[in-house]
């Protein structure tokens, strides 16, 4: 294993900034860092049962590099410190949280970048396809790591019968850590140790179900106005490859990176090559948002499409 995989990314996590309490109840721990008056946001949303804390790193190196930028980290409902509320797991539920983190952390239309690995990914897609107006009006720029559009439920019955039997059986191990949360969870602790706090089982079952249903492959429209940068990791078995394939196919002028032999953890397993995307990023949107308001701004599906890049 090199020494880039080994070092991981999180750090002992701190406390909240402020929280934001949003109207079934949920308070989402956010961690903010960067000056009042910054020049563009970067909002980083977590994975399934992860935490801000996997950012923590990036969000430190960013400001290293760009001082004048607002780093925004927060909390899914029902993970780290955030409380899961009294609504019903959605990606779309995550997509109106992120709506309104952008709305409290980048008022006054502040230029933003999203970020997202995984399920966080999912959320900043259905963004675009809930909220379209704000993709170009105030957001510049995204980033998504290991994410999908939909299609992810392998038990569905278009899929091949050894992937269906392994779909059922994960829907029944959902279903078990419902019904037996406690010994469920002792066995997750004990199977899969992550280095920042991970939800109670019972939660992470319930949004496990939502990642199931997610979808949104027909409403991507509006992420042709932005660059779109698509990490995917080359061994990742929980969001196969094929899954920022079909992206791409579905925002035209997307940046493709695959990171050779690398899983689902990207952010935390291959923090380099993460860092070298959200760098880039950052040059593009601060770039894009300091050109005078008499020249055009360039719309990402004018240039045209581009080449995969590793």
């Amino acid at each position: 294993m090199s020494a880039q995989q080994s070092t991981p990314v999180s750090r002992p996590a701190k406390a909240p900034s402020a929280h934001l309490t949003r109207p079934d109840g949920a308070r989402l721990a956010l961690y903010t860092d960067g000056p009042a008056t910054p020049h563009l946001a970067v909002v980083f949303a977590h994975g399934w049962q992860a935490a801000a804390s996997i950012w923590e790193r990036h969000a430190h190196e960013l400001l290293g590099r760009h001082p004048d930028i607002r780093v925004v980290r927060y909390d899914q409902r029902g993970h780290g410190d955030s409380t899961p509320g009294a609504e019903e797991p959605s990606i779309s539920l995550l997509a109106d949280d992120l709506r309104a983190i952008i709305r409290h952390q980048a008022p006054d239309d502040l230029p933003v970048i999203l970020v997202g690995h995984s399920m966080g990914g999912m959320a900043v897609l259905t963004l675009a396809a809930d909220h379209p107006h704000l993709i170009d009006d105030q957001v510049v720029g995204v980033v998504l790591a290991a994410t999908t559009g939909g299609a992810l439920d392998m038990a569905a019955r278009l899929n091949p019968v050894h992937r269906r039997l392994l779909g059922l059986t994960r829907h029944a191990m959902a279903e078990l850590c419902l019904r037996a949360p406690r010994p469920a969870e002792r066995v997750r602790d004990l199977l899969r140790p992550r280095p920042y706090p991970q939800p109670p089982i019972d939660i992470a079952a319930r949004w496990y179900r939502a990642l199931m249903t997610h979808d949104v492959t027909t409403r991507l429209d509006a992420l042709r106005r932005v660059t779109v940068h698509l990490l995917v990791g080359e061994a990742d078995r929980h969001i196969p490859p094929v899954h920022a394939v079909r992206l791409a196919a579905q925002i035209p002028g997307a940046v493709v990176h695959l990171v050779p032999r690398a899983g689902h953890r990207l952010p935390t397993q291959h923090p380099r090559e993460v860092q070298a995307v959200l760098v880039r990023a950052c040059v593009e949107a601060l770039d894009r948002v300091t050109v005078s308001p008499t020249e055009s701004r360039p719309h990402a599906a004018e240039s045209g499409p581009r080449a995969p890049q590793g």
